[in-house]
């Protein structure tokens, strides 16, 4: 069959494997308990990070919603601006066809005017020269009458 179990053999190996556990405890478990500590404290930090990351993600989210209402009251705006604008060039418009109408008037009045002071002129030197010849009528009168 085998080997005959040497029990003196058996109890020595239990001693030594007994000896190592000890010594395992000694001088490894201090330091898997450390590494175990290490870890841990890797993990709070984690779990820190990742609450800080989910705060950071909220006022970015936050900002990102401010920033499309004022996105969204600026087109407004500009719209409205827009619109408004659109209504000033159109009544600058008519502003300024008025404008050419009323020069064009006072040309024609200018024009009119001037035709009026010539035929005033006119009027007036044919009047002085009556004037005139009556004048001297009236003073041929008045040496014959005198």
């Amino acid at each position: 069959m085998g080997n005959p179990i040497d029990h003196k053999s058996l109890r020595e190996l239990e001693t030594a494997v007994s000896v190592n556990r000890e010594e395992f405890k000694k001088r490894q478990l201090p330091e898997y308990v450390m590494k175990r500590d290490e870890l841990l404290d890797i993990f709070s930090q984690k779990d820190t990070i990742d609450a800080e990351m989910v705060a950071v993600a909220e006022v970015l989210e936050n900002a990102r919603r401010e920033l499309e209402e004022v996105e969204t009251a600026a087109a407004k705006e500009k719209e409205e601006i827009i619109a408004a604008n659109t209504l000033l060039e159109e009544e600058l418009d008519k502003l300024l066809d008025e404008a050419i109408e009323l020069d064009k008037q006072k040309t024609n009045l200018d024009r009119d005017m001037t035709d009026q002071n010539f035929i005033f002129e006119e009027k007036k030197g044919r009047m002085i020269a009556q004037l005139g010849r009556h004048r001297t009528e009236f003073e041929k009168f008045s040496k014959e009458v005198h």
